[in-house]
């Protein structure tokens, strides 16, 4: 069984051809999609397409690059959609040093406080980490005990080494590698 799990089909790229992306996904053999929100309107719009489509599903969250934009509404909004029976988790959440769109403190203090969110919710994660081993391994470590027995999320597009895959692993989260 075929799961693409971290589709961004929701975005303005796919305006023109998206019911023919989705086809032709379905017609590949692609069981189900999971659509990510990175931001308050992606995760919308992410939960509007698994309304329309019985295979597709959505997250919600606030991607490292953007909790810079986070208010007072921000966590409501994730709750409230947390709710929707077909956002089946938060992310895409974590850490990002390599561009550091957000300063890294307000990182770190959202990617706790979305960790916390998606534990009261009863959630899994979606998980971006880059150039930032050492304070994604702490940080989950606060939250999610080693060889849980139950899977913790994901790491997305898994770029790290040997330390943080083991790290990962032994907390209970899947790791993805991107197709090339």
């Amino acid at each position: 069984m075929i799961i693409d799990t971290h589709a961004h089909i929701d975005v303005e790229d796919f305006e023109k051809d998206r019911e023919a992306v989705i086809k032709r996904a379905r017609e590949a053999g692609v069981k189900y999609i999971l659509n990510i929100g990175c931001d308050i309107e992606s995760s919308y719009r992410s939960m509007e397409l698994a309304e329309q489509y019985d295979f597709i599903y959505a997250t919600a969250g606030i991607h490292p690059h953007d909790v810079k934009s986070i208010d007072n509404d921000t966590y409501s909004h994730l709750r409230q959609l947390l709710t929707h029976p077909k956002v089946v988790a938060l992310g895409e959440i974590g850490l990002d040093y390599f561009k550091n769109y957000s300063p890294p403190e307000l990182q770190r203090t959202h990617f706790r406080n979305q960790i916390q969110l998606a534990r009261d919710m009863n959630k899994p994660i979606i998980i971006h980490s880059r150039d930032a081993k050492e304070d994604i391994i702490s940080i989950l470590s606060e939250f999610f005990p080693t060889n849980p027995t139950a899977h913790s999320g994901i790491f997305h597009c898994f770029s790290g080494d040997q330390e943080l895959a083991d790290a990962a692993l032994d907390m209970g989260f899947y790791i993805s590698f991107p197709a090339q």
